[in-house]
């Protein structure tokens, strides 16, 4: 993570890397929940640390797929009036509103 840029650094599939740009109050709250992070679940500050953790016996451990989609559908279902969404219609939700208020092609494909 970047904060002084304001960019998150991702590892994809098949190694691939990838540049985010974050909004400056979300670059705050992600170093806020940092500080959380390392205090509740023990989380390293390694540069290839995972972000989402659980806690397992006395450690951590990233959260897994399944665990990040139950949250996802949790989360949704309390604010989308009771309808829950998959990650994936989560993702395809949003490229859709970008291309209906960019109509810029390029930007859905980065």
């Amino acid at each position: 993570m970047d904060f002084e840029d304001k960019q998150i650094h991702v590892l994809r599939k098949g190694g691939k890397k990838d540049v985010v740009a974050v909004s400056p109050p979300l670059m705050q709250d992600i170093k806020d929940y940092l500080t959380v992070r390392t205090e509740r679940y023990r989380g390293s500050n390694d540069d290839t640390a995972y972000v989402f953790l659980t806690r397992v016996n006395d450690g951590a451990t990233p959260l897994s797929n399944r665990a990040i989609g139950a949250l996802v559908k949790k989360y949704t279902k309390a604010f989308k009036s009771n309808k829950s969404m998959s990650p994936h219609k989560l993702r395809h939700t949003y490229g859709t509103n970008l291309m209906e208020q960019s109509g810029d092609i390029h930007l859905l494909m980065t």
